[in-house]
């Protein structure tokens, strides 16, 4: 194995555990958000305070944004690894990260990934690549956004409706 290869292959296991560190930071702060929102919200509940699930409104907003964030943070290292996959491009051989990331998000921008990496000038592959986002949960991505979005609605609302005709305090 000559240098190069030994390099692209250590640059493909950094690619694969930062992935997987990405998804595992993001899996423990929003179990660690979700634990604080139902606390929160059970504390409200038994003082009968309808300002405290206002306040919860923010952690599923805080869980969109942190989707969107990691999600962006994740792309360049897909496109690592994809470019490592497509530079040794092997017949006949269904490499992780593409294989994976076609069926999980769509083929359309694993293409996009792919068709950037022949671009020549490094500084308009760097600008390609930061328009480029990998939704990080793939296609049900815009299914978290949807019911992040009813959760906060659903926080915004409650308190005044629970204030109103229930008579709870505010704070």
């Amino acid at each position: 194995m000559d240098r190069n290869e030994s390099f692209a292959k250590i640059e493909l296991e950094q690619a694969f555990a930062d992935i997987r560190s990405h998804y595992t930071i993001l899996i423990q702060i929003t179990t660690a958000l979700i634990i604080a929102n139902i606390t929160i919200i059970s504390y409200s509940l038994s003082l009968k305070n309808a300002g405290l699930i206002l306040i919860c409104s923010f952690f599923p907003a805080f869980i969109f944004f942190l989707c969107y964030y990691i999600g962006k943070m994740i792309t360049p290292l897909i496109y690592t690894a994809i470019s490592i996959e497509r530079h040794f491009n092997l017949p006949k051989v269904d490499w992780v990260v593409t294989t994976y990331n076609i069926n999980f998000n769509s083929l359309k921008k694993i293409e996009k990934l792919q068709t950037l990496a022949e671009v020549t000038s490094y500084n308009d592959r760097m600008k390609a690549l930061s328009k480029i986002k990998i939704p990080i949960l793939g296609k049900a991505t815009k299914l978290l956004y949807v019911i992040c979005a009813i959760v906060i609605s659903i926080h915004l609302i409650l308190p005044f409706f629970l204030v109103r005709n229930y008579d709870w305090n505010f704070f």
